[in-house]
This record gives C-alpha cells, sequence and structure tokens, in this order.
C-alpha cells in the first residue's frame, strides 16, 4: 500500500512539473484575473485590483511587456495569458483561499508541430491558505507575489 501510494504522488509531482512547452520567446504577456466571490472578497478585504496590480508590477519589472486592455480589444491576435485563479470564501471570522497562477496561450497553430489546436500551459504553480479576515488580504497578495516571482526565475532561464 505504501508502495502505492509513494507511486501516486510521485506521479502527480512529475505531471505538476513536467512541461514539454518553455517558456522562451514568451515576451509579452497578458494579465486575466479569474472573477471570484465578490461578497467574501469584500469581507476578506482583498480586491481584483490588489491581485492584479502585485502580478503586474512584478511581471513589468521582469521586461515582460504587458497587453494593454485596449489592443486586448482590438486584436483578434491571441497572446500568452499570465491567468490567476482560485477561490476564496469566508466564514465571517476566518478567510480560506486557493490560487492557481499560470501562463496559458489559445493558440490554432501547436507550438510542439503535431498538429493539435487549443491552450497550451506553458507554467502552473498553486496554493491554499487560511487566515483571518485581518490578515488574509497580505497572506493571499503574499502568495500572489511568491508564485509570480517563481514564474519569472522560470522566465529567465529561457529568455535571458
Amino acid at each position: 500500500m505504501k508502495k502505492l501510494l509513494g507511486i501516486i504522488v510521485l506521479g502527480l509531482l512529475w505531471c505538476n512539473v513536467s512541461f514539454a512547452l518553455t517558456l522562451s520567446g514568451i515576451n509579452r504577456l497578458d494579465v486575466s484575473v479569474e472573477q471570484m466571490d465578490e461578497p467574501s472578497m469584500r469581507k476578506c478585504k482583498i480586491t481584483y485590483r490588489d491581485i492584479e496590480t502585485e502580478a503586474k508590477y512584478l511581471i513589468s519589472n521582469a521586461n515582460i511587456k504587458i497587453m494593454n486592455s485596449d489592443i486586448r480589444k482590438t486584436t483578434q491576435i491571441m497572446f500568452p495569458t499570465f491567468y490567476i485563479g482560485g477561490t476564496i470564501f469566508t466564514d465571517g471570522t476566518r478567510c480560506i483561499g486557493g490560487l492557481v497562477i499560470q501562463v496559458q496561450h489559445a493558440s490554432l497553430v501547436d507550438p510542439l508541430n503535431k498538429g493539435n489546436a487549443g491552450v497550451f500551459l506553458y507554467f502552473q504553480r498553486n496554493a491554499s491558505m487560511s487566515a483571518g479576515v485581518d490578515g488574509f488580504k497580505d497572506y493571499y497578495l503574499g502568495f500572489v507575489k511568491s508564485l509570480t516571482k517563481e514564474f519569472i526565475i522560470e522566465w529567465n532561464k529561457f529568455n535571458k
């Protein structure tokens, strides 16, 4: 039973960090924050702007261009997206959050030249957290900051 559990855990770790696609050549990103439960966000004292600002600040300081929302609306070209998703819930005294950060690109052209089309995943990290209502915002944004830094380090391996 322990061997089976070990194989499953190692398989999950391998699946989470093994990507055939690299971040090479990605020099421009769209940043997207997924819609979350707004009443919980208000009670936990965090906003979309807080989350987006934290990520955009770090990405722009890494010399990665961030797509302007006007360009996004007027072009049919799909750019790689720095996607921030997750959930935030509260029972009134504690806030619980899940966070996923991905770099993905929807394309009709397969970067691996295997004839596939769809959404291609270049990077992914996850986190979950829980904190009191008053401290949750800093805790959540700390994870956004940490996972974004992990992306920048990975991006630098392929683009410097």
